[in-house]
């Protein structure tokens, strides 16, 4: 029986060792340890994610290595299979590799044989999946990628293609290298159905998702290499099974030049009025009613967001915020940074049965889904400097809502989903009874209706240019509401989003 050392295993008898020589095969490459060791290329700069920092790679860096093994017997307990897995370089230690869309899924497999053995293939796979359930209509594997390192046809792994017979009998110390690109987008028309049976359908091609685990979503979203090694038809398959995370390189247009500019010189954003291109505004609400006095109110509540409307995990939201009255008392009462109620809400929308799902999707059925939708942030807003015109008539606040550096990003992958949006509620302010005319409403158990959203893309990536500055410290979201698909609204205890992950309508 194999025991699996970082990794999981199946059985093979006990096996043996000899020179080290990679073999030809179809995948192109060149040989370790240069490509890694001196030939990196700088990285592009990336967020925080699972406890990596920004941080930039010296020239000459050694890549990061993670090793998996395989043990003979249970009383022996010999190594005899070792995958190394080889990652980008990180001053941070990780417990499992990671790889960045764009990069490739690269390492070596030795081979520690103290006996002569039969080995007729070796192969490496990347397998992706989705597991909504523990039934088998919970798993759902949508990556499925191989690359024979070696079988037995192409002759002695010492000196390949020389064209003598080869028995497939294998001693001694062998080293197999791999490199191949980690797919960016995978086709999800061919499915499985039923017991196995494989169903063909029309191309749907979507981005490859990230991992994705948490503790309170019935979903997961996971990644692993699997290295097989077979042995002829009277033995067992060996198998070591290796997780790797994948994070999808997801990088926003630059901001305007004016916003470049204010990030290089660490000075305030301009607003709207003098940077045009710089902002989006989202539609003008009419907010009416009484105050507490029985005094009616009505303004113009318009608020913007940064263009382009991409944002990357580890940096902020930018906003601002024009609300207009011809009642100064009313806008000195709403003009209040701790009167506004602006978050980042994430949705993550799965199917139950994601293979059927998909066929029923494609052929304009309703698949059976399950949602979650969270607060994620909340927006911190400030009233701007004296240079910031403040009319009799008009208050403008600035704001931005901060990006955890471990925020899931923004996922259009159709059996598991992650979108973002950012939402307007009515204020936070009491003694405030708004008309029916009024797009700030209450509902009857005093829970405030969402007035305005809208989608945006948290990205993974940062953009060109320089670094975005932040002006405020983040906000903790200790509770938050969790909208049910029913339309039911019920306060339950959040995850601290500092440490996971809202969205779309």
């Amino acid at each position: 029986m194999d025991k699996g050392k970082g990794g999981k295993s199946e059985d093979f008898d006990s096996l043996t060792s000899a020179p080290i020589l990679p073999p030809d095969y179809s995948i192109p490459s060149t040989r370790f340890p240069n490509r890694f060791s001196t030939r990196w290329n700088p990285p592009p700069r990336y967020s925080s994610v699972f406890g990596d920092p920004e941080e930039p790679i010296r020239p000459g860096a050694s890549h990061t290595e993670h090793e998996f093994s395989l043990q003979t017997g249970l009383f022996t307990s010999k190594t005899w299979v070792k995958l190394r897995i080889l990652t980008r370089p990180s001053s941070v230690a990780h417990n499992v590799p990671k790889i960045f869309g764009g990069e490739n899924v690269s390492g070596i497999v030795q081979l520690i044989l103290e006996n002569s053995q039969a080995v007729h293939s070796i192969v490496i796979s990347l397998k992706g999946r989705i597991v909504t359930s523990f039934s088998d209509i919970g798993y759902y594997t949508f990556l499925d990628h191989s690359c024979t390192l070696w079988d037995k046809s192409m002759g002695d792994p010492r000196a390949p293609g020389v064209g003598t017979k080869f028995d497939g009998k294998l001693t001694g110390d062998y080293e197999l290298s791999f490199s191949f690109p980690f797919p960016t987008e995978v086709d999800i028309s061919s499915g499985t159905v039923g017991k196995g049976k494989r169903v063909a359908r029309a191309a749907l091609v979507c981005p490859t998702p990230q991992t994705f685990l948490e503790r309170d979503i019935s979903a997961n979203v996971e990644y692993e290499l699997v290295l097989q090694i077979t042995h002829g038809i009277l033995r067992t398959v060996s198998k070591l099974k290796a997780p790797v995370i994948f994070i999808p390189q997801i990088t926003p247009d630059p901001p305007s030049p004016m916003r470049q500019l204010a990030y290089s010189e660490n000075a305030m954003l301009p607003g709207p009025e003098a940077d045009i291109e710089g902002w989006t505004a989202l539609r003008t609400l009419e907010v009416r009613g009484v105050l507490e006095d029985s005094k009616p109110f009505d303004l113009h509540y318009t608020i913007y967001l940064a263009t382009p409307l991409c944002y990357t995990r580890g940096t902020v939201i930018p906003c601002y915020l024009m609300i207009s009255s011809q009642d100064t008392r009313s806008l000195d009462t709403f003009a209040d940074p701790k009167s506004q109620h602006v978050r980042l809400v994430r949705r993550v929308r799965f199917f139950e049965d994601p293979s059927k799902g998909i066929g029923q999707s494609l052929s304009g059925k309703a698949p059976k889904v399950s949602e979650e939708i969270d607060e994620a942030e909340v927006a911190v807003w400030w009233v701007p400097p004296k240079d910031v015109p403040q009319e009799p008539s008009n208050r403008r606040l600035e704001g931005e809502i901060h990006l955890s550096n471990d925020l899931v990003p923004s996922s259009d992958f159709l059996p598991f989903k992650v979108d973002y949006v950012v939402e307007v509620l009515p204020f936070r302010a009491s003694g405030v009874t708004y008309s029916a005319t009024s797009h700030f409403r209450v509902k009857g158990d005093k829970s405030p209706e969402v007035a305005l959203s809208h989608p945006v893309t948290i990205a993974t990536f940062r953009a060109k240019g320089p670094v975005p500055t932040t002006f405020t410290e983040r906000q903790k979201s200790s509770k938050a509401k969790k909208r049910q698909r029913d339309g039911e609204e019920k306060f339950q205890r959040m995850n601290e989003y500092g440490l996971n992950l809202g969205v779309s309508s």
